[in-house]
Parts: C-alpha cells; sequence; structure tokens
C-alpha cells in the first residue's frame, strides 16, 4: 500500500485472508487498498470485519466514516465519528466532518454543535466557518450566519458560493449596497453562473438602479434563456 500499488495489495491481502479470515491486519489493509482504488463497498466490507474483530482503534472507525459519507450514508458516518470521539481522538477534523455529515441530514442544531467545536480546535480553518454560517443560515440566524462568513473570507476562503451566501443574507437584512458588492465578487469568480445576474439584477432593482438591473437580467436570460424568472 506504502508504494501505491493498490491492486496488487489487494491480491496479497486478499491471499493472506484466504488462509486465514480473521486475520485483522489484512482487511485492514485491503480496506484501505480498496479505499485508494475508490470501491468504498468493499473496503466497507473490510473495516466491518475488523470492527466485528474487536478493534478499538479509534482511527478505523474514522477511515469507516469516510468510506460512509463517500456512499451518502450520513448516519452511520455520525455514528462512527461519535465512537471516534468517544475514544478520545475527536479533534478539529472529526468535529467538522460529523458536522458536515449532520449538515447533509438537515441537522442544523447537531451540525452548529459540531462546527462550534470544530472552530475552537481549528480557527484557522476558513472552511470550518464557512460551511457553519451555511447552518447559521438555514437555522435563520442570519447576523450570525454573517460573522461566520465573513470570518471565512478574512481567512483567505475565495469562492463564489462563499459570496453569494453572504450577499443573500445582506440582501435579505436589507444590506444592499453590501450584497451588491459580494455579488460582484461572486461574478469575477464564476462568471458563467446565471444565478449570480439575477440576484445582482435584483439588487439593483431594489436600489433604483434600473439600468444595471436591465443590463444583469440580459445577461440572466442570455446564459439561462429556458428560465423565466427575468421576464
Amino acid at each position: 500500500v506504502e508504494l501505491e500499488q493498490y491492486e496488487e495489495a489487494v491480491a496479497d491481502y486478499s491471499a493472506a485472508l484466504n488462509l486465514d479470515e480473521n486475520l485483522t491486519a489484512a482487511h485492514d489493509g485491503r480496506g484501505d487498498a480498496y479505499t485508494a482504488l475508490e470501491q468504498y463497498e468493499q473496503a466497507l466490507a473490510d473495516y466491518d470485519a475488523v470492527v466485528r474483530l474487536d478493534s478499538e482503534a479509534a482511527d478505523l472507525y474514522l477511515r469507516r466514516a469516510r468510506v460512509h459519507e463517500q456512499l451518502q450514508q450520513h448516519e452511520q458516518a455520525v455514528a462512527d465519528y461519535d465512537k471516534v470521539d468517544e475514544l478520545g481522538a475527536g479533534d478539529g477534523a472529526v468535529y467538522y466532518e460529523r458536522g458536515q455529515a449532520n449538515q447533509a441530514l438537515e441537522r442544523y442544531e447537531e451540525a452548529l454543535a459540531a462546527y462550534t467545536r470544530a472552530a475552537e480546535l481549528k480557527p484557522e480553518d476558513a472552511a470550518i466557518f464557512s460551511d457553519r454560517g451555511d447552518v447559521n443560515r438555514m437555522l435563520n440566524h442570519p447576523s450570525e450566519a454573517l460573522v461566520d462568513y465573513d470570518a471565512a473570507v478574512a481567512l483567505g476562503a475565495m469562492s463564489a458560493a462563499i459570496y453569494t451566501n453572504r450577499g443573500e443574507v445582506r440582501q435579505a437584512e436589507g444590506m444592499l449596497e453590501e450584497a451588491l458588492a459580494d455579488y460582484e465578487e461572486a461574478i469575477k469568480l464564476d462568471p458563467e453562473k446565471a444565478a449570480l445576474y439575477f440576484r445582482r439584477g435584483k439588487t439593483h432593482e431594489a436600489l433604483g438602479q434600473y439600468d444595471e438591473a436591465l443590463v444583469d437580467m440580459a445577461r440572466f436570460i442570455e446564459l439561462d434563456p429556458e428560465n423565466g424568472a427575468a421576464y
């Protein structure tokens, strides 16, 4: 596995398991090799076998949680992240990933708690603040969402999604000039996304900037002619 010869590793581990199906290390190693090959169902079967053989290794549960996430099995992933925490290995990455799994399950309060703990442990990680901002937005906590988006941007996050989401919160809160600035930054980063021109156009309209609004709506129609929202 260390040489990244994953198919050969699978063959070797399988040969060992043919001799003794209870070899924990072989199941563990083959699971890692399958994960590297993106054969997640097979990886999960091997990690399950290791757990059945009474492993209490936190790293195993973390690897299995990540495989569950690849398979969109968020409920099972949360259970494994909880086990990692129970075993005393809950660091910033674990809390962040647990937050993502809970967010995927629309368990926003649980996601918020996990992201908050992750932010305490990894205050330099912009992604944590960005995702916590999204959760605060879903929970209708606009002030908290803006604080999080501001923190993400201050930490160097540069994505159209962050600027778009912060712009939407600012627009909803009546901060129209600030929202306009966010949409402009988002368009610089993703100039082919039609929805951004629609949002900026509506903000121009709310500010009484009708010529600019018309220009944005025209661009929106050009990029998404089947969408009747601008007509």
